[in-house]
């Protein structure tokens, strides 16, 4: 009779392990891929070679002192480019193209651009940079006037943590120039935005690399102070591929189901 209770007993158990067993299992896959799932579904690949007829819903612009075109003037790739202009007095300059993300990305962003501002006496700021909520920012930018290599002839970079310029770490300066000249042809510009490292580059070229950054707005500039002539810059074959950070309280979660699943395993049947 002890036995026949014992047997009973134990094959009530394993049964109570195979189906609890089973349900964690379920459970754990269809939260990791529901989880998978709302990721790669924010998840954000996009190019523009601004071949349309208007610009791109995806993105926001700003023509201050200035407007935006597209046009076959001076194009890298297709038959058409971004053409940002700016006007002679008549206002500060800031003729723009941005994108604004819902939530913080990590991700990478890159544009070929011409210099148009190159070995010239006067010109125009020309900006291409990623932000954040906190004030963070990646900016390859070059100067309103090119009096040759020491004197804004050359890209510059600047990274700031919360609107303050980065502090300089091993020897890498958070605001320098890139020694990359400038030139009247196209470059092309990158930014990759990772948990880990934050790396800005020209012409392939890795010109700065520090701590990680998030990233909510990415964007393309021409800027400057009226009296500062009217110009064209011209932009093309825009590359965006973007992820949402993940949220610590997703992962709470998944930890919290799995010790859950764990205990109903681990529960001993009466």
């Amino acid at each position: 009779m002890t036995n026949t209770v014992y047997l009973t007993q134990k094959y009530r158990w394993e049964v109570h392990m195979q189906i609890n067993c089973r349900f964690f299992f379920r459970f754990w896959t269809l939260a990791v891929l529901g989880v998978a799932s709302s990721l790669s579904t924010f998840a954000i690949a996009f190019t523009d070679g601004f071949e349309g007829a208007t610009l791109n819903p995806f993105w926001t612009s700003k023509a201050q002192s200035g407007s935006i075109s597209l046009g076959s003037t001076m194009v890298y790739a297709g038959s058409q480019s971004l053409q940002l202009q700016s006007y002679y007095y008549s206002g500060q300059k800031d003729i723009r193209l941005f994108h604004t993300f819902e939530q913080a990305m990590y991700g990478t962003f890159s544009v070929m651009v011409y210099d148009t501002g190159a070995d010239q006496n006067s010109g125009n700021y020309l900006q291409f940079y990623i932000k954040n909520a906190a004030d963070d920012a990646a900016v390859l930018w070059v100067n309103d006037y090119d009096w040759g290599p020491s004197n804004g002839g050359n890209w510059y970079y600047s990274v700031y943590d919360e609107g303050e310029v980065r502090d300089t770490v091993d020897g890498v300066l958070g605001n320098a120039s890139s020694q990359v000249d400038r030139e009247r042809r196209w470059f092309n510009l990158e930014i990759e935005a990772l948990a880990d490292s934050l790396t800005l580059l020209v012409n392939g070229t890795e010109v700065y690399s520090g701590a990680g950054m998030t990233l909510t707005e990415i964007g393309m500039a021409m800027t400057g102070p009226d009296w500062r002539p009217a110009s064209v810059s011209y932009w093309d074959s825009v590359s965006v591929s973007v992820s949402p950070v993940p949220e610590g309280g997703a992962t709470l979660s998944m930890l919290a189901c799995a010790l859950f699943g764990l205990l109903l395993v681990a529960r001993p049947s009466k």
